[in-house]
Parts: C-alpha cells; structure tokens; sequence
C-alpha cells in the first residue's frame, strides 16, 4: 500500500468524508455552523501569518478542522436546498404553470419528470423537484425520456409532510406532487428544448442523431438498445430478462457508463489521435486532443460520477506524463473523488459511487497482489491471467456492497467476463465506426450486419451462463453492519499478506466471533416476533412464521385450523391478529347494519378500492396491503389518506415483511 505520507489527497478525503458522515446523523444549526466554519478559517489565516510555515503542527490541526465543517456544511447545505425546493411549491399554492422534462417512463401514462422551472405571478424561478405525471387514457399523446412540456395550472401534493419529513434526501428526494394531464394542448403541451435548455440542447442532438442513425442501420431493436446502453446508459429499451441474465452472470457492470467504457474510449481515440497527428506531434497533440475527446463523452453521458472519476483519474495522469512528473493512481482517484463530493456531497451515499470507487480501488491495490500469484511466461496466457485478476479485483472490492444492495453474488462472474468483456469492446469500437461510415452503402450494411452478429452472440452467451446451476448466490440478511465487518476483514486480510503479521488473523477471529453473536443475537430476536411476509404473485400470498413454525396462505384447512378458506378469499389467525384476504366482496355487505369487524391487516386487490365506502362500512381496519398491478398505483391515494390507517401498496413481484411481538 502506498505511505500516506505520500497521498496530500488522503487525510483531506478522510476528514472531509468524516464530517459528511456526522451530517448524516446530526444536523446542526447552519448558521452556526457556518458561522464556526468561519471562525476557525480565521484562526487558521492568522496562525499561517503568525507563524509564516505551513509545517506548524498547531496549523495542520486547525487546516484539518476547516475541512471537516467545510465537509459538515457542505452536507447541511445540500439537504436545506433539497428541501426547501418543495416548501417553495407549498408557499406558493397558485402557480400559472411550470416546465418538466421527463426522465422516467413507466408506463404509457405514468412517468417521472424533474420541475426545471416554475412560474408565478413574478414570473419565472429556477426550480429542481421531481413530480410525477399521470396521463389520461384519451391523450394522444404518449410520454418519452428527454421531452419537455409546459404545464398549466399547479400541482397537487401525493406525500404527507411527515413522510417528507422522513424521507432520506441523502439518497434520494421521493417525487412529493402530482399532476394529472388530460389533453395536449389543453393542460399540457411539448415545446422546444431551445426554451428552456439551451446547454443540454448540443448534447441531445448529438445523441439523437446517433440514435437515428443505429435505428436505420440495425434491425434487432434489442441490438438498438443494448449499443444505446454501451454508450449512453440508456437501459430503458433493454429487456427485463436480458438485464436479469447480466446481473446473474456478473457482467452488469458493463451495462452502466463507468470506468470500463471510458478505458475502451481512451484506447480507440488515443490510438486515431497518434495516427492523425503522427507527422506533427508524437506526444503532446496526441495526448491533448484525446483528453478533449474523454471530456466531450463525459458531457455526452451527462458527467455521470462514475464517468467524471475515470475521466479525472485519466487527464491527471496524461498531464503528469506530459509535463514529466508522472503520477499515482491512488492521488488520482482520491482527488477526483474530493472535487466531486466537493460539487455534490450526496454523492458519497449513492450506489453508483460507491460500486466505482471501491472497484478502482480493488484493482489498484489488490490486483498487483492476485497478479504474483500464478507467474507465467505465456504472452497470451499473460493477458487472460490479467484480464482474470483484474475481474476478481473488481468484484472483491465491491463483494459487501453487491450483498447489501442487490441481496444475491454472481458465482460465474470470471468465466463470464472472459467474453463480454472483449466482445463488449468490439461493439464500441464498431458501434463508432457504424457512426463514421453510416453514409457509405455497402460498408455501413457490412458493419450493421456485423455488429448484430456480435451483440446477438454476447447476448446468448450471458443468457447461457445465468442458467448455468448455481449461477448466483443469494443471501438476504446482510445489513450495514454486515458490511462494515466484511470490509474490516478483507483489510486485515490484505495487511496480514503485506506485513505477515499475526496480529490480523486474532482480529479477524475476534470480528468473526462478534458477528456470530451479533447473527445469535438477531436469530432469538426473530424467534420473539411473529412476521407476515406479503408478496405480490398474481394473487394475494402471503406466509406467516413465529421462528419456528411457518404457515402459507395456500395450506390447507385441514392442516390447520388457523387459517380458513371461504369464497371471497382467506382468514387467519396469528398470534392475536386477524388477517384477511378479500378476493370479491359479499353481496349482504351491500346492505350491513351491524358494527364493524376487527380487521389487523386487510390484503385486497387493487380493484376493491372502488368499493371503500363498503369495505370500512363493515371492516375496523388497522393496516390495509394493497396488491397493485401496475408500478406506481396512486390514483386512489388521497381518499385512502383521509382514512388514517397504515396503507402498504405491494407492487407486482415484490414483497414485504410486517412484525409484531408473540405478548
């Protein structure tokens, strides 16, 4: 491992991520916080100038203070402006109109769009919420990714404050209004991307050509949309189960813009560059016009973090290289990783982020080690053996936060790069070319011709491989403690084979000991609680345990006399609480005179929601399961909010627990 001593970028990433982190879970006063920040980097100018060196112990204390609160503050800063955004709308309850443009389709009625701007009775404002679109069945028109409309009238709240209030705007703000869109031209219309993005508008062309140009020379629409995957991280054209077979084997990596895409980018652009300016320059023209080139891809893809890190990390070390001082990967990801947290400090909690910048940091520090392992002298042999290190790297470094993201780890994930990978880089590199020659006529059919090959061959083989047996391993109980530990463990790990000291594996055993009761200790715990586990099938499932005995929806009755079937659905008992299941509604509710019927959890289609008024005639309902259909099933959801209970909507193929004490 390189000496910190020589990392400047090290303690200041470290300090500035610690006081990120005490943000998260304490938020201060801003003004007094800015007000100290303040304070201390008055202290600090006046220690420099009493002093006059930076080498003063007492100065490097106060300089490392300054940017902790500059990290704190920053974090504290980014939160208010998240959510001053929708007070703002809630101030301002009269709106004329507002301008969206939709960055999510989920289906032909419903999407996400982002409020870039909002007018008033002042005019127009700056503006940065996200809402969400609902389209009546008798429009014409049909939403799409990048359009941009201007709305009339204002939006209506779908969150209650308090979820608001909740909700972590670390990760993400959840879309908080609504706005139901009938006609175009009426309620809404589609206008010009010049009105209102004048900077995005160069890169949207550019993607939009390329996109006609892919939809006039390949066939396959899923070639279309994995080559607008590869360059863009476009991913909404591209099938479910195609994107499932990529995660299953491993290779998803390859379907999101990072790193990967832009080391195949820099190779194909430096390699034309040196070819162009071969008679001119050797090295500087080169050089320069490719790191040109890197950033323009990142405008492209929307300076996506992951994108921005390599791009940083590549024009640093070209630069260094120029100017004969060469350069460190480690200060090179370490300072791109400060200058975006710098311009976005959520960030730091965002999936994406964290996958790039442990994977790089996996194949800088663990692949030269993996690499010593096996020596050979083999050339061939020596660039598979590489390639293999460096996918193992890669997926070590990220291994904890694969489990605790995606629930599930790809056991084929080396055999499955050894293809994708170099295939992948072929359907750049061709995919580039087919924009160059795209108006020559037999060379652009050769090339489109070729190119679906090739994608329909990698597409087969990754589908191949996820049906291998035990294609992924899958284990749901991983938590943040969870991978905090696996992290420790794999660092102790690389220091015992660096220093080959037996202190480590002590530790590592004291760690594992302490997981094991910490999993004991959760284990009792579940075997205190009752759990009902919903989950969306189809029809309305759900399984009941108590940690020892376990009880599904579909057993029969004469199993148990704690669960009863009758025509319109299931009733059960467990542990004091009644669940019911309502498939339809029974005529003699109609006409109910009695008082209500004590209902713990009520799980019904989404269709009941039409008979509300019958279901809370007849039903004391305390949580209501709502299995939906579609993606986001809000139409009904101000007149169940009225209600005052617990409301849980189950989308298709998903599942949620609910717990309660056995006393």
């Amino acid at each position: 491992m390189s000496s910190v001593t020589t990392l400047p970028f090290f303690r200041l990433i470290l300090i500035y991520i610690s006081g990120l982190l005490l943000a998260s879970y304490y938020l201060a006063n801003r003004v007094i916080t800015l007000m100290l920040l303040v304070g201390l980097i008055i202290v600090y100018l006046a220690v420099y100038i009493r002093s006059g060196t930076t080498t003063s112990a007492w100065l490097n204390l106060i300089g490392l203070l300054v940017v902790f609160f500059i990290g704190y503050s920053n974090l504290l800063l980014s939160i208010a402006k998240k959510t001053s955004l929708p007070k703002w709308i809630e101030d301002n309850q009269h709106l004329e109109g507002y301008s969206v443009c939709i960055e999510k389709v989920y289906h032909p009625l419903s999407c996400k769009a982002l409020m870039t701007h909002i007018r008033n009775q002042t005019g127009w404002h700056n503006n940065h919420t996200y809402i969400q679109l609902y389209f009546s069945k008798q429009s014409s028109y049909k939403p799409q990714k990048g359009d941009r409309l201007l709305i009339a009238g204002t939006p209506v709240r779908r969150v209650s404050s308090d979820r608001v209030q909740q909700a972590n705007h670390l990760i993400s703000l959840p879309c908080i209004h609504r706005h139901f869109l009938k006609q175009v031209d009426q309620d809404f219309s589609v206008v010009n991307d010049q009105l209102f993005c004048r900077s995005g508008k160069w890169a949207a062309s550019i993607r939009k050509w390329c996109s006609q140009t892919f939809q006039k020379q390949l066939k396959e629409q899923q070639s279309i949309a994995l080559v607008s995957t590869l360059l863009w991280g476009d991913k909404e054209g591209l099938s479910l189960d195609l994107q499932k077979a990529y995660a299953d084997t491993g290779t998803i990596h390859v379907l999101a813009i990072s790193g990967l895409h832009v080391g195949m980018f820099y190779v194909l652009i430096h390699t034309v560059c040196r070819f162009i300016f071969s008679s001119i320059s050797r090295f500087i023209l080169p050089e320069l016009s490719t790191c040109l080139w890197l950033w323009l891809y990142a405008w492209l893809c929307h300076f996506g973090p992951p994108i921005l890190r390599a791009t940083i990390m590549l024009t640093m070390a070209r630069l260094g290289f120029l100017i004969g001082r060469g350069s460190n990967s480690y200060n090179g990801l370490l300072t791109s990783a400060f200058t975006l947290l710098l311009w976005n400090p959520c960030l730091l909690f965002n999936c994406g982020f964290q996958l790039s910048y442990l994977a790089t940091l996996g194949i800088l520090y663990l692949q030269p080690y993996i690499y010593r392992f096996i020596p050979l002298q083999n050339y061939w042999l020596q660039k598979i053996w590489t390639a293999t290190t460096l996918s193992i790297a890669a997926q070590l470094g990220t291994f904890p936060l694969i489990l605790y993201y995606f629930k599930q780890f790809p056991l084929y994930f080396i055999v499955a790069n050894w293809l994708v990978v170099p295939a992948i880089f072929l359907i750049l590199t061709l995919s580039l070319g087919l924009l160059v020659v795209s108006h020559l006529p037999i060379v652009n059919k050769l090339l489109g011709c070729t190119l679906e090959k090739l994608i329909f061959a990698t597409n087969e083989w990754v589908c191949c491989v996820a049906k291998w047996p035990m294609s992924r391993l899958s284990l749901c109980l991983v938590n943040g403690h969870t991978v905090a530990l696996l992290y420790i463990v794999l660092l102790l790990v690389c220091l015992f084979f660096q220093y080959k000291n037996l202190v480590y594996p002590i530790i590592i055993t004291l760690c594992t000991a302490f997981y094991t009761v910490d999993q004991i200790q959760r284990i009792i715990t579940e075997q205190k609680q009752c759990q009902m586990i919903c989950y969306n099938n189809q029809s309305l499932s759900f399984t009941l345990k108590d940690g020892i005995e376990t009880l599904s929806s579909d057993a029969s009755p004469c199993t148990t006399s704690l669960l009863h079937h009758y025509a319109g659905g299931t009733i059960a008992t467990w542990y004091k609480k009644i669940i019911l299941t309502m498939h339809t509604i029974p005529v003699d509710w109609y006409a109910w005179r009695g008082t209500k019927l004590p209902i713990d959890y009520l799980l019904i289609e989404e269709r009941l929601l039409d008979d509300l008024a019958i279901l809370f005639k007849v039903l004391d309902i305390k949580t209501l399961v709502i299995y939906t259909t579609q993606v986001h099933a809000l139409v009904y959801y101000p007149a169940i909010q009225k209600l005052g209970i617990e409301i849980i909507w189950l989308k298709p193929d998903e599942q949620k627990s609910l717990t309660w004490p056995k006393s």
